[in-house]
């Protein structure tokens, strides 16, 4: 399949599609050219801006991280979804643990 631009920010990121060597039918693909934020301080200050505004609304955490994590730092959807999963998946699993240790009746 041909590659195509797409418009990103700033910039422009080009997309290559192929299909997958395992004859499984998905479309894989990269992305190169998209430009990535890699101050660590910006994702500091974006997620405390997020933590304030979860305790604000009680909108969850990852509805409005992921999406910034996409438009505002340059990230794959894929890499800001997975991030947000095992996020969540690590703060459920130590709030259980909590949970238990504290509820001895």
């Amino acid at each position: 399949m041909p590659e195509r631009a797409i418009p990103r920010g700033y910039g422009q990121c080009t997309v290559t599609h192929f299909q997958d060597p395992s004859d499984s039918g998905i479309l894989m693909g990269s992305v190169s050219g998209a430009s990535r934020v890699s101050d660590p301080l910006l994702y500091v200050v974006a997620g405390a801006a997020v933590g304030a505004l979860v305790g604000l609304t009680g909108v969850g955490g990852g509805s409005l991280m992921t999406p910034i994590l996409v438009l505002a730092f340059g990230q794959s959807p894929s890499v800001a979804v997975g991030t947000d999963l095992l996020f969540a998946s690590l703060t459920k699993i130590d709030r259980r643990y909590n949970s238990l240790i504290t509820s001895r009746c």
